[in-house]
């Protein structure tokens, strides 16, 4: 899911909100609404949560908070599952200096920017 937004006359890309809980064929996407700030994003497929699918919420206010990767405000240790249970992979959330790897590189950023809040 992608996200952009409007300034001025042009649309600028803004943030990728992938799922946090990415799985094949979750069709992650496939239902969008946007209501006061809050994107909620269907994975209709996603049978992992549960059996009917499942509805992830994103404040769409901290997508630009390098480190949150859980998008809850906070760089905390959720963030740190989040990038340890991709590492090695090419996970957009947590490829944290979008070198297309998840890597040592990216743990650096994270441990720097732990603690900090994105209000």
């Amino acid at each position: 899911m992608y996200v952009f937004q409007s300034v001025g006359s042009q649309w600028q890309f803004k943030s990728k909100l992938i799922s946090p809980d990415p799985d094949d064929f979750e069709e992650f996407g496939h239902e969008v609404a946007l209501i006061d700030g809050t994107a909620l994003i269907g994975a209709w497929r996603d049978v992992e949560v549960t059996e009917f699918g499942a509805v992830y919420a994103f404040d769409l206010s901290q997508i630009d908070c390098l480190g949150d990767i859980n998008l809850d405000g906070v760089i905390d240790t959720a963030d740190l599952g989040f990038l340890i249970a991709a590492f090695g992979g090419a996970s957009p959330a947590s490829d944290l200096n979008e070198d297309g790897i998840v890597d040592t590189a990216d743990l650096g950023l994270l441990i720097a920017l732990f603690g900090s809040s994105c209000s």
